[in-house]
């Protein structure tokens, strides 16, 4: 009976340092013990302050940064944009032709949305291939297709020439406001006040003979930047 001391069979107690003799006594310091040889508390206090916040601020030189992953990403999703865009739209052609001469609520054709929704180059020039004429037509609003892309801006200096190509005097034309395109883009963007702004302001202020008389077709090549106005306008080369 003696071995097991005098605080009731060895159990440890705060409240008694003591512990009397033998496993009572012997064990009364165990717990901070055990915990020192595990290592968790006593460890974990040790570790310098903040680390975890000091390595997500401090990203290796090595790590893109949040702007440089987002210009990739965009510059990835831009091209398969236009990839799977033109698909599209060359199923829903296939599956339904007159699909593209068909008027929606507003009087909008295909063309129109293109233009609200500042399509790329290569989805516009297949809406136009499979309608022409879609760059004449008017919405309920009296807006021309180059209203709709003056007033919400173009995904590419191309777009407007592309436009006024099929249209000529769309650049002259006038909406349910009297405003003509040249008039909407200034009002919302001034001349400089958005992407593309520069080239866009450039083609609308072109008198209409000037698609007429030029080969627009052959400008509107990639490889003929150079002998593209409106790409060096955008570019700076071009007062």
């Amino acid at each position: 009976t003696g071995g097991f001391g005098g605080n009731g069979g060895g159990i440890p107690n705060d409240n008694h340092s003591g512990g009397g003799g033998g496993r009572g006594g012997g064990n009364a310091t165990s717990p901070s013990n055990n915990q020192q040889s595990t290592g968790s508390p006593a460890k974990r206090d040790k570790l310098p302050p903040n680390s975890q916040h000091t390595r997500r601020t401090n990203p290796s030189p090595s790590t893109p940064s949040h702007k440089e992953l987002q210009r990739r990403y965009l510059q990835i999703n831009n091209q398969r944009r236009e990839e799977y865009s033109v698909r599209v739209i060359d199923a829903l052609l296939d599956a339904w032709p007159r699909g593209v001469k068909t008027v929606s609520e507003g009087g909008r054709l295909p063309l129109h949305m293109a233009c609200f929704g500042k399509a790329t180059v290569k989805a516009m020039e297949t809406v136009l291939n499979a309608y022409p004429d879609a760059a004449r037509q008017r919405n309920a609003d009296g807006f021309l297709p180059i209203h709709i892309a003056a007033h919400w801006g173009v995904s590419h200096p191309d777009v407007a020439p592309l436009i006024l190509k099929a249209y000529p005097d769309g650049a002259v034309g006038r909406n349910r406001w009297e405003r003509t395109p040249i008039e909407e883009a200034l009002g919302m963007a001034g001349e400089n006040g958005r992407e593309f702004q520069m080239s866009l302001v450039w083609a609308l202020r072109r008198h209409p003979t000037y698609w007429i008389n030029n080969d627009i077709t052959t400008m509107l090549l990639p490889r003929n930047v150079r002998n593209a106005p409106w790409r060096l306008v955008e570019a700076g080369e071009l007062p």
